[in-house]
């Protein structure tokens, strides 16, 4: 066989190389799944089998499941539990982490969820080729079993749908499950879809030494921001009455690091939504003059050396505006930062934070910073 080009003929050392590459791709299909066998049994010899002493059978979501004590994250690439679809004739250890190293061998726990049987919803995803290749054969009812270290979960298919990447997960307050893949479930190429099976929980057995706990209920307090009845009346505070270009929302836990109980609520919305309302008050109550209204919102601690929008004549926002959130351990917002580094002010450029602290029900301005950008 002759491979024509440009000059002359490709050496038959390179079109052999080339017919061998064709035969590997188009043999795709056929050697992951068993390269993908062979590497899960032998991380299946390394999965938790916990001694079980406490059994809990029949287990109803919607009537305050009891789960297992919060554990620290695991390493990266650790087996972490053991997944059981017998629908599918699975058995396979489950790796931490979601990397594509660790799904190349075994299905990955993502991190920034909870282990299977503590309270909130658990994710657990595989690559669509190997081991999920035939998620969609689960229906309603379906029996998932995952085994950890805390014991073993019996979860029972509730549906399955299929979503964009990077949407958002709901985090129930019971221990649920998801399992993930890239959807089709036949395709051999990166895919924007993901076909999710939610799972709830139906039975549980702890393991010796592993206390229940009731999962505490999910109550989610309104927040309101602390600004003088006058003042929201009389200015445009809300988001959808302004044009401040919005950025990035980022979320993290007291110390700084990510939540491994991640909670997708409205209440970080909520939240941001208040925030802004005590920026565009103090914007507002600047530009108007009123030093003892500002006093009423900014304690003097928290203020300025210079507040650029006293008495300005024009102010907008060229920049985007990002929004960082202090989670407690449960995902309550305890605090809010919003930072814009590019506001234009009588045609001069600053970078202005201000910081909100949630009191009980009430955002109040922690503190407020401007600085002029040559």
């Amino acid at each position: 066989m002759k491979f024509a080009r440009m000059r002359g003929v490709i050496p038959r050392w390179l079109a052999w190389c080339l017919v061998g590459v064709g035969t590997v791709l188009a043999t795709t299909p056929f050697w992951i799944p068993r390269v993908s066998v062979a590497a899960g049994h032998a991380l299946l010899a390394k999965a938790p089998r916990p001694h079980m002493v406490h059994r809990r059978p029949a287990l109803s979501a919607a009537a305050g499941f009891v789960t297992t004590p919060a554990t620290p994250p695991a390493p990266s690439g650790q087996v972490v539990a053991t997944l059981s679809i017998p629908t599918l004739s699975l058995v396979t250890a489950v790796l931490q982490g979601t990397s594509d190293a660790t799904l190349l061998a075994a299905p990955g726990h993502y991190a920034g969820s909870v282990m299977p049987g503590q309270v909130g919803t658990s994710v657990i995803a595989a690559h669509n080729a190997t081991f999920f290749r035939h998620l969609n054969r689960l229906r309603i009812g379906d029996r998932i079993v995952v085994t950890t270290s805390q014991g073993r979960f019996v979860y029972q298919v509730a549906g399955h749908q299929v979503v964009h990447q990077g949407e958002g997960v709901v985090d129930t307050p019971y221990a649920s499950l998801l399992l993930e893949a890239c959807y089709p479930l036949n395709a051999l190429y990166l895919t924007p879809d993901r076909y999710v099976v939610e799972a709830v929980p139906v039975s549980d057995q702890l393991a010796a030494g592993v206390a229940p706990q009731l999962a505490p209920a999910n109550q989610v307090a309104s927040v309101q921001a602390a600004i003088p009845a006058a003042v929201a009346t009389h200015y445009p505070l809300w988001l959808s009455q302004n044009s401040i270009p919005m950025g990035e929302l980022t979320e993290a836990g007291a110390t700084g690091v990510p939540l491994v109980r991640f909670q997708q609520s409205s209440q970080p919305i909520a939240v941001e939504e208040q925030a802004i309302r005590l920026w565009n008050a103090v914007r507002f109550v600047s530009q108007a003059g009123s030093a003892t209204t500002l006093a009423s919102l900014v304690p003097a601690s928290a203020a300025p050396a210079v507040n650029p929008y006293w008495h300005a004549a024009q102010v907008s926002f060229p920049g985007v505006m990002n929004v960082a959130e202090t989670l407690s351990s449960t995902g309550i917002p305890t605090a809010v930062r919003l930072t814009d580094t590019d506001v234009q002010i009588d045609g001069q450029r600053w970078s202005i934070s201000l910081t909100a602290a949630v009191q009980g029900q009430t955002l109040r301005v922690g503190s407020w910073s401007a600085t002029r950008v040559p």
